[in-house]
């Protein structure tokens, strides 16, 4: 099969994406809490262990601990000391700021809140909507209704890749595999880093290079 120029500069795009391991209620905060992420970006929410779970809910900044009804993932714990047998995984559609807290009661005015692409300095920066979280009476019952804004995952304990475009950087590679196979070595030289316990690998920063290299033999080929 044979692929345009369009088509293999946009999976070498996309394996350039990576993923976040964010920490869920570990210590009663989000891990980090201060995210931030590109366009086509995931992130992947571990719950930990509590009497009354954890979620992943999303208000608007001047509306902290309220549901906008944008992202809620549900409510999830642990059996144990590690990470829950769910996540749920998200995709930045774009860099604007996302506001987030946990809808268990007391945990959003306790400070379990956090941001995606936060601004830094200005009035909406993750420690104004923190302060605010903390002062505010809202949350009194635990936010409930259909997920949404992500979806809801297994824990992968074994690690391994399930994204497309891993299975598309295989058909790229093989398409290309003369150009392709030192960059592919290189690569596999380098082992995944795991971010926290049961954690996949948070970059496909090596699959971006072999498509990358992909498409420098696609061109010089057209």
């Amino acid at each position: 099969m044979k692929l345009t120029i369009a088509t293999i500069l946009y999976l070498a795009l996309a394996a350039q994406a990576k993923n976040i391991d964010i920490q869920t209620g570990k210590g009663g905060m989000f891990t980090p809490a201060d995210i931030k992420c590109d366009k086509g970006d995931t992130l992947t929410f571990y719950f930990y262990k509590d009497a009354g779970g954890h979620s992943v809910v999303s208000s608007d900044f001047d509306k902290p601990c309220q549901a906008n009804g944008k992202v809620f993932s549900g409510q999830y714990s642990s059996d144990t000391d590690g990470p829950g047998d769910k996540t749920f995984v998200m995709t930045c559609e774009d860099t604007n700021p996302v506001w987030i807290f946990c809808g268990n009661v007391g945990h959003c005015k306790s400070g379990m809140v956090a941001a995606i692409n936060a601004p830094s300095t200005g009035d909406q920066t993750l420690e104004k909507y923190k302060e605010a979280a903390m002062k505010t009476e809202a949350n009194t019952k635990p936010v409930s209704g259909q997920v949404a804004g992500g979806e809801v995952k297994a824990n992968d304990e074994s690690g391994g890749e399930s994204s497309s475009a891993a299975a598309a950087g295989t058909t790229v590679a093989t398409s290309a595999a003369a150009a392709t196979s030192a960059a592919a070595t290189t690569a596999a030289a380098t082992p995944p880093q795991a971010t926290g316990n049961n954690a996949p690998p948070s970059s496909n920063a090596g699959l971006g290079v072999v498509l990358l290299v992909a498409v420098a033999n696609a061109l010089l080929m057209a």
